[in-house]
């Protein structure tokens, strides 16, 4: 456990302090390395996955700009406390997170003051994530098209 937040713990010191999601694939790819899987959901959306010093990281792009990313330990256990401010203050775009609370969503959530970006963390799938309003938007007209009129 010591180990995997040393790791986790270098990786952040080693990334820049400002916002990974919002960045485009470039910017994601010099961060992380070449992605070891992608999916394809539509002409906008695409899933790639990234493997980074003991942590597995998804990312949602919407037109090639990061939307949303998932952050998970390989070795599948629980992320710290002290990881999961790690990944938080990472993606913080300089705002300070605020704690919400609504157990029907996540186990923890926190949001930025112009709620601009919204982060949970499940115990259950032990995996942290970030998502965008602009992700938020997107879901929506996406379901808004699939409902038969």
């Amino acid at each position: 456990m010591k180990r995997a937040t040393i790791a986790i713990a270098m990786l952040l010191s080693v990334s820049r302090a400002d916002a990974n999601v919002g960045e485009n694939q470039a910017a994601i790819e010099k961060r992380y390395g070449k992605g070891f899987h992608e999916t394809i959901l539509n002409d906008h959306q695409i899933l790639r996955s990234y493997s980074l010093k003991g942590l597995k990281i998804i990312v949602t792009f919407i037109d090639g700009v990061s939307q949303a990313e998932t952050y998970g330990k390989e070795s599948n256990s629980q992320l710290s406390e002290s990881e999961i401010t790690a990944l938080l203050h990472q993606n913080s775009r300089g705002e300070k997170w605020i704690q919400v609370n609504d157990p029907h969503v996540s186990d923890k959530m926190w949001k930025l003051p112009d709620e601009v970006m919204v982060a949970g963390y499940n115990e259950g799938d032990k995996k942290l994530y970030l998502f965008t309003r602009a992700m938020t938007e997107f879901t929506k007209k996406q379901k808004a098209a699939e409902k038969p009129k």
